[in-house]
């Protein structure tokens, strides 16, 4: 996978069904993922897509979408990683933003990644990652 691509590229989240999200950048690629997605900043957690819908005693159910948007629209991606642990992604914005798409599943797809050249790559959830 070709992630150096994504640097200078903004990044828009989009929630798809009950649990899927997608993860698009301004160059045509895209993360699809079933598993799930944080950011942070300083090592403190900002908001993470597992929390989308849910009420935490608050007016209306937590909107993640909106949330995570609100953190990464005025960056771009500055630094891309792949593997540190398992087939998680770390990606690094220009605003101190961390995003990471985090595998959690041992037997299922966690996270699928369309390059802009339109090559599909799977993870799986035993750390392989296959390429279409």
């Amino acid at each position: 996978m070709e992630l150096e691509k994504l640097i200078g590229k903004t990044a828009k989240l989009s929630f798809l069904a009950p649990s899927t999200w997608t993860l698009a950048f301004g160059c045509g690629a895209e993360f699809s993922n079933f598993s799930i997605c944080r950011i942070s900043k300083e090592k403190q957690l900002l908001a993470c897509t597992k929390d989308h819908d849910q009420w935490f005693g608050l007016k209306e159910p937590y909107d993640a979408e909106k949330e995570i948007n609100n953190h990464i629209s005025n960056g771009v991606i500055t630094g891309a990683s792949f593997g540190l642990s398992s087939n998680d992604i770390v990606l690094s914005m220009s605003t101190g933003i961390v995003i990471e798409i985090l595998s959690i599943s041992t037997g299922y797809e966690t996270w699928e990644y369309r390059c802009a050249e339109g090559i599909l790559y799977v993870a799986s959830g035993a750390g392989n990652v296959n390429e279409f």
